[in-house]
């Protein structure tokens, strides 16, 4: 690092957690004049996310920025001195609505990695006669075992990521519990794929989208499977709320290109 801004010699150095780095490499780069950011969609408070490294170092970043609002106290206890919280984002070149989805090819779909809480509800839903599409890690155990439960394979990316939320009726969206979280990238994702979006309900979720007009929640299984039945027979009613919470993306600026530009703001102006 420190050679390469010797060569490049830049204004700000953007970190990506950060947690390999010494701190005595960014008191160097601090020495330079240069501007150090910090930035992580994870709950970087979580042990499992931390270092030593990350912990002493903190205190070296002109911002710290953050996906977590509940990280923003508790970071400033580890020593970070200016910390921004942002909701998470979605890259206007990938997540997009797929273009060629001439019809709903999947009732509902999951895309994520499994989670003990994430397979229980699913497993509801299934058991009530609720056929499921899936993609991520950890799901691979399905097989026949659970005939309304479809294993599609691992991770998936562009335009098949896309595709398969443009091209489902209903997109779960569940919450990763080891992280705490309150919103996800699949939160923003969803809907600027112009996929009907149907995720645990929260606070931050609904600062984001409106609820039953841009997207729609559940808290616990029992609501989860009416709002599955109710949508997936209400056509109208489920592209409405699909189209205006992809709408919601446009226009509230949840870009990762308007993401930058606030931490520059911070980072220079404020």
């Amino acid at each position: 690092m420190l050679e390469l801004y010797e060569k490049e010699a830049p204004d700000f150095c953007f970190i990506v957690k950060g947690t390999c780095l010494y701190p005595d490499t960014l008191k160097k780069l601090k020495d330079k004049k240069i501007k150090l950011v910090s930035w992580s969609l994870d709950d970087m408070y979580a042990k499992h996310n931390r270092t030593f490294n990350y912990d002493i170092g903190l205190k070296y970043y002109d911002l710290v920025v953050t996906a977590k609002s509940y990280n923003v106290d508790e970071l400033k206890k580890l020593g970070a001195k200016k910390i921004l919280f942002q909701y998470q984002a979605y890259d206007k070149d990938m997540h997009k609505p797929f273009e060629n989805c001439t019809e709903k090819l999947w009732d509902v779909v999951f895309v994520g990695s499994f989670e003990n809480e994430r397979f229980e509800s699913i497993k509801f839903l299934a058991d009530n006669g609720i056929k499921i599409n899936i993609w991520g890690h950890g799901w691979s155990f399905i097989g026949e075992k659970y005939p309304n439960i479809i294993y599609m394979g691992g991770e998936i990316f562009n335009e098949e990521f896309a595709k398969a939320f443009t091209c489902s009726k209903i997109s779960l969206n569940f919450l990763r519990k080891i992280n705490r979280d309150l919103h996800t990238s699949r939160s923003i994702e969803i809907p600027a794929c112009k996929g009907f979006m149907l995720a645990e309900r929260t606070d931050e979720h609904k600062k984001l989208f409106t609820e039953d007009k841009e997207a729609v929640y559940f808290s616990g299984n029992k609501e989860l499977l009416e709002k599955v039945s109710y949508y997936l027979s209400h056509d109208d009613e489920r592209n409405k709320i699909a189209e205006a919470g992809y709408r919601r993306c446009i226009n509230s600026g949840y870009t990762y290109d308007d993401r930058i530009k606030d931490i520059i703001d911070n980072l220079f102006i404020n």
